[in-house]
């Protein structure tokens, strides 16, 4: 979805696609000056992750711009709460047209930040549970390493990293390195 600005930066325009994204209808924010149309928007918005205002997304632009940055395009993250909880970027285009100041682009990536969520989360239990294994089975021979054992304790430690290397043996065919992500379950 798309809001465009007019030279004395209130929200001329905005299509049927931010509209839906948002629930807002044109009738409520045509007029707005940028302050108002935040403030506007930002009541949809949790406490958490609110829309930043226009000038700051503006100022953003105009840094990196300036800065010949790679982040030149940069998005910017909120969440809405309504209509529907929802994630969505934002940027900025900046005009020197007649009757355009600015534009702004809208983005639903509430599914992408639901799938990084998971990775995150499926990364650090999987990292927990390589990790226990591990550790048994680096204590283990280190104490091997010790001065002698009976025959039957060092069998018993023998036994122990065995299992914990068949443990982790079976935990790791479930991953699977795949292209462009970094890791998926098979």
């Amino acid at each position: 979805g798309f809001v465009s600005f007019d030279q004395d930066r209130k929200v001329a325009f905005a299509n049927p696609a931010f509209q839906r994204l948002t629930g807002l209808q044109l009738s409520e924010i045509i007029g707005l000056d940028e302050d108002a149309f935040a403030a506007h928007l930002n009541r949809q918005c949790g406490e958490r992750n609110r829309f930043p205002h226009v000038a700051a997304l503006r100022r953003s632009r105009q840094q990196a711009a300036s800065a010949d940055a790679a982040d030149h395009h940069r998005r910017h993250l909120f969440e809405l709460v309504t209509p529907t909880w929802r994630v969505l970027a934002v940027r900025i285009r900046l005009s020197e047209a007649a009757t355009v100041s600015q534009i702004l682009y809208f983005r639903d990536v509430t599914h992408e930040t639901e799938v990084d969520r998971m990775k995150s989360e499926f990364l650090s239990t999987a990292a927990h549970e390589l990790r226990t294994p591990m550790a048994s089975i680096y204590g283990y021979t280190a104490l091997l390493r010790l001065p002698e054992f009976s025959a039957e304790k060092r069998a018993e430690i023998l036994t122990t990293i065995s299992r914990q290397s068949e443990r982790m043996f079976n935990i790791t065919p479930l991953f699977q390195l795949n292209g462009s992500q970094i890791l998926t379950l098979r």
